[in-house]
């Protein structure tokens, strides 16, 4: 074994030309799914993409974050990405990581096919730029061709001259290197490979250059920067490669798919073969009836609606004022009835709202409360001028009170649907999340609600008529209050209006109480009036009673007689007065009651806008459960798809043909034995026998857990899209399997201890798609590249001429790279004008 290489890093920069160059790239990036380099590194690398027929290059992504795509002239993006990859904070931080840089400078590989690009002028412009910038950086070809065989001279063989087929100028200043791949495998016996083989070779070598120490090696550099004859030849070779690695994405994807189709196969199983006890079933129902119930009451006129109702006597007689009514409680806006802390966020601003409703009410009708306006204008109210004013100011500032109230009355009713809608949806949740045959208790739950919302839609119309009936009744009752016929009230149709504007038949009414209250408070006299109406009576008493009677007694009698005629005086004006302020009340209650039933008609509107939301919710869940066997049925199919195309992908591809994949131990088959199928099962023993949380043993509870995160995300599984719950339910099992997809089960450490491994790997390796003049291949050198303990355990198999490369502890994979040095090829000019002829020399002739 030869002397060990350390773990180093040098910058590289990839230039991939044309459509072949397109095609090698996708193959790189399938190498990094299977392979991916350390995050550090990836700094350290950049990918151009050259159109030779738009002279436009563009960069590519090494990983899913891309960087900017930008499209610029190639010495641009090249000066560009040069910079980038050669910062001095990005070398800084890859050697903090624990990747020497002995050279800083980029490596810089042009990968295409000759017989499609014209690579001599991409070179060229490489070169001027690299000149341009002083820079020193190594330049090779890596070069993907089918070489056409041409007319030889006799004493040559047809595979010492090839033609390529392509307009290319003759080579101004060679390349440092060409690392050659054909389609064709001549060791140890004529074998072809497909496009996408050879293109995955190629890629594979160029991941071998870049993620390994080797090209830091000063004899290896020494032969990619040397080597050639002259300046008229190109120094070539090819670097075979083999990969030993535990596709450990793919396998933790198999894994996640396949708990993914447990989890819907059970949902499935659960929704299509019912078993719902009648006991279970009848408390669901009786649970749906006690909430509509509640809605009735919540949402029914219970509680007296502040100041709206006015005294129940009126001094002397007994008759109940009509100016107002009941309103709905909305109690549950007060209600805390979940734990958490946004819901008791929620419960403080619904309170808040009641009691912003509750004052706003008050407000409203405190415009035409008696002892209100009595205390803020007693002196004015006998005045006819004055009464008319403070009644139109109370009746303007009425207006703007209704107008707020409307407001938050609004708001709050929305609050209630919110808050009623939230228990439906919570109680669907907690059915569903902790029950196996929750989603068929969800449909009974939301069955029987909508047969009770449907009553309650009966009540909602029997109250609305109730309202209309009585503000009728109220309205022919200060009609007759006002001496108003019958024929005169009915003259025309009331206008069914939800604005504050009286309508004609209320402006009628009020206006004959306004003239009633004129006449009874023309009615009561005033003190001078009464003295004046006193005085005859109290002169005849005084001038009749001392003629009839002694002295004594008529001293006695005149002021007896002149206490009652003075009290007559005074009961006769109370009464007017009493008559007088009982006609001011009618028109105060007339304008309460009048915007009572304002109130009412918009609260009746807001019960019916409740309950169509609540009756949408009911459709809109209907229609989820309805649809949810469907739904599930189309993830679940999508998963199955998603577990052939895993396999497919893995096992058609270059990659298990040209490496060595391995899973706990042993080689990766797609049948038989040690399949994805067996991993898969082997990760499921431990996740039920030695759960690393204890809701994983059981697919019950990986369930109510995927439920309740869902809830916890303000997501719900009957809302969903499938798309979404796809994406849900893939990144939540892949978190459940993360942890049981470790150790033997996705190393190769195992496998490194066995013959037939290293056996299949380094034959593999030495097969070399570049043949230098015959059909046997020249192995020169063999590097194993892999993580110190890795080489210890598979030591004792490497041949003699291989070098241990070591690499990062963050690459958990192995990599036989076989180098083979071919022969120099010398560039001649032809007559023909569009063909330039390669004649093959030895290097050392």
């Amino acid at each position: 074994m030869r002397p060990r290489i350390d773990l180093r890093f040098r910058p590289g920069l990839l230039l991939f030309i044309d459509d072949i160059g397109r095609a090698i790239y996708e193959q790189f990036q399938a190498i990094l799914r299977l392979a991916p380099l350390d995050s550090i590194l990836c700094q350290g690398i950049a990918l151009l993409h050259y159109a030779s027929d738009t002279h436009q290059a563009q960069r590519l992504p090494l990983t899913h974050s891309l960087v900017q795509d930008t499209t610029l002239a190639l010495p641009d993006l090249l000066e560009e990405a040069i910079k980038e990859v050669q910062a001095s904070k990005c070398i800084t931080a890859i050697t903090r990581a624990g990747y020497p840089v002995p050279n800083p400078r980029a490596q810089v590989y042009i990968i295409g096919d000759p017989a499609h690009s014209p690579l001599p002028e991409v070179l060229h412009i490489i070169q001027t730029r690299l000149a341009f910038m002083k820079a020193n950086n190594l330049v090779c070809y890596v070069l993907h061709t089918d070489l056409e065989t041409g007319a030889l001279p006799a004493h040559l063989s047809p595979h010492s001259l090839h033609e390529f087929p392509t307009p290319l100028k003759p080579l101004v200043g060679n390349a440092s290197f060409c690392y050659l791949y054909q389609g064709e495998l001549t060791h140890p016996t004529l074998t072809f490979l497909s496009e996408n083989e050879t293109h995955y070779i190629t890629a594979e070598a160029l991941y071998a250059l870049l993620a390994t120490g080797i090209t830091t090696e000063p004899f290896f550099e020494k032969i990619m920067c040397g080597g050639a004859v002259s300046d008229a030849h190109l120094c070539v070779g090819s670097l075979g490669t083999s990969l030993i690695l535990c596709p450990h994405d793919t396998i933790l994807h198999y894994c996640s798919m396949r708990l993914g189709i447990d989890l819907l196969t059970r949902w499935l199983k659960n929704i299509n073969e019912p078993s719902i006890p009648a006991s279970r079933s009848k408390e669901i129902q009786a649970g749906a009836h006690n909430l509509v119930s509640s809605l009735a009451e919540w949402i029914y006129d219970t509680q007296e609606r502040p100041l709206a109702n006015g005294p129940q006597r009126l001094w002397h007689t007994q008759r109940p004022d009509i100016g107002g009514r009941r309103f709905p409680s909305l109690a549950i806006l007060g209600r805390i009835s979940r734990p958490e802390a946004h819901m008791q966020i929620y419960s403080v601003e619904y309170t808040r709202l009641y009691r912003c409703l509750y004052e706003r009410t008050r407000a409203l009708f405190a415009c035409f409360w008696p002892e209100y306006l009595y205390g803020i204008s007693r002196h004015s109210i006998n005045d006819t001028n004055s009464w008319l004013e403070l009644i139109s100011s109370q009746a303007s500032r009425a207006s703007m009170q209704y107008k707020a109230w409307n407001e938050i009355a609004t708001h709050a009713w929305e609050a209630t649907t919110s808050r009623i809608r939230d228990e439906i949806q919570a109680t669907v949740e907690q059915l569903y999340l902790l029950e196996d045959s929750g989603f068929l208790l969800a449909g009974v739950y939301i069955k029987e609600l909508d047969a009770w919302l449907q009553q309650v839609q009966a009540y909602i119309e029997c109250w609305h008529y109730e309202h209309v009936h009585d503000y009728e009744t109220a309205l022919q009752d200060f009609a007759s209050r006002a001496q108003i016929s019958t024929e005169m009230l009915y003259a025309s149709t009331p206008e069914p209006s939800q604005s504050d504007q009286l309508s004609k038949r209320e402006m009628t009414i009020l206006q004959h109480l306004e003239e009633r209250r004129k006449i009874r408070q023309s009615r009561v006299p005033s003190p001078l009036a009464l003295l004046l109406i006193a005085l005859p009576f109290i002169f005849a008493v005084l001038i009749t009673l001392p003629s009839i009677y002694p002295a004594a007694i008529t001293y006695m009698g005149i002021g007896t007689i002149i206490f009652t005629i003075l009290s007559g005086h005074s009961l006769f004006a109370y009464q007017r007065g009493i008559a007088a302020r009982e006609a001011r009340e009618d028109i105060l209650s007339f304008y309460r009651r009048y915007y009572a039933y304002h109130c009412e008609l918009c609260e009746d509107l807001l019960r019916q806008k409740l309950l169509d939301e609540l009756q949408k919710q009911i459709r809109i869940l209907h229609i989820h459960l309805d649809t949810l066997t469907e739904k599930l049925s189309k993830v679940h199919n999508h998963l199955t798809k998603e577990i052939s195309i895993i396999q497919t992908n893995l096992f058609k591809s270059p990659a298990s043909i040209h490496d060595f994949l391995v899973a706990n131990g042993d080689p990766l088959q797609e049948k038989r034995q040690n399949t994805l199928e067996d991993v898969s099962e082997q990760a499921h023993q431990a996740r039920t026998s030695s759960p690393t949380e204890d809701w994983h043993h059981a697919i019950s509870s990986i369930q109510r857990r995927f439920l309740t995160g869902l809830v916890e995300q303000d997501q719900n599984i009957m809302t969903l899209a499938p798309e979404d719950l796809l994406d849900y339910l893939t990144a939540f099992t892949h978190e459940i399997a993360r942890p049981y997809c470790t150790g033997d089960l996705v190393e190769i450490h195992a496998a490194l201890g066995k013959p037939e491994v290293w056996h299949a790997a380094l034959s593999q390796a030495s097969n070399q798609l570049y043949q230098s003049g015959s059909y046997s291949a020249e192995q020169y050198m063999t590097f194993i590249c892999g993580r110190e303990a890795d080489l210890q355990k598979g030591s004792p198999h490497f041949p003699e001429n291989a070098y241990p490369v070591y690499i990062s502890d963050a690459h958990p994979w192995l990599l036989i790279a076989t180098f083979s040095q071919g022969e120099a090829l010398a560039m001649e000019n032809t007559d023909a004008p569009t063909r330039t002829q390669t004649r093959i020399f030895r290097a050392d002739q």
